[in-house]
């Protein structure tokens, strides 16, 4: 007859002793995760405001060295009329069809696309590279020439900012209703103020493209407040 071998047992400090090594491992390694996962994504929005902005450059190339609107339609305050925007001029040129956007954005329903046609990305243009051309009431705005730029290594021409924002004077922090550049702002004025600030995306800060064609992640308490010290800090001002 088989003699069957005692079992062994396993004390009770022995298993808070395994329970806390496993809990020391997990407390450790998850951290290191998920501060990888977000220098990544920080890395591939980079690359994509990269290629956003050498798809602005060659733009430009072909409309004789003037910038694209930010949007084609006509204006009344902030809501535009019309669903070609500056992603809908740019995107041809951006290298095998593709439109990447920002992998940290979390596209509201509505605004995943603009009325079914232009792509949501959580990228923004700078609407100081446009002017008004019309009256006030009901006019349209047209890209400024590259020349006008004073110091293309610090202007602003891309940036990280919520869904459904076409356009910002200013990196995407502490924007109001009443502030927004948006296709249809009126409309999906909740969805869009719902969203986490898009200059303060990764990690407190955000991804900004230049007109020199490099793209920095910056702080938005980096930038100019006023056109009187453009040539010193990054700027919106041309």
């Amino acid at each position: 007859m088989r003699q069957l071998k005692p079992r062994v047992a396993v004390s009770i400090t022995e298993l808070i002793v395994v329970l806390a090594v496993i809990g020391l491992l997990t407390a450790i390694i998850v951290p290191i995760v998920v501060a990888s996962r977000r220098r990544a994504s920080g890395a591939a929005c980079q690359a994509h405001v990269r290629q956003w902005s050498l798809a602005l450059s060659l733009y430009t190339l072909d409309w004789d060295s003037s910038y694209p609107a930010a949007s084609q339609g006509a204006f009344s305050h902030s809501e535009t009329t019309d669903e070609t925007t500056w992603i809908k001029l740019v995107v041809p040129y951006v290298p095998r069809g593709l439109v990447p956007s920002c992998p940290s954005i979390r596209t509201p329903g509505r605004l995943q696309r603009y009325r079914g046609s232009t792509a949501a990305i959580g990228y923004a243009y700078n609407a100081r590279l446009n002017y008004v051309v019309g009256s006030a009431d009901r006019h349209r705005l047209s890209g400024r020439h590259e020349a006008v730029i004073q110091f293309p290594a610090l202007t602003v021409t891309l940036l990280d900012a919520r869904v459904g924002m076409i356009a910002t004077r200013s990196p995407d922090v502490g924007i109001t209703a009443n502030e927004l550049h948006g296709l249809y702002a009126v409309d999906f004025t909740p969805e869009l103020l719902a969203q986490p600030e898009g200059g303060r995306r990764h990690e407190g800060s955000a991804m900004y493209s230049f007109a020199d064609g490099h793209v920095k992640q910056l702080l938005p308490t980096a930038f100019s407040t006023s056109s009187a010290s453009i040539s010193r800090l990054p700027t919106f001002f041309p």
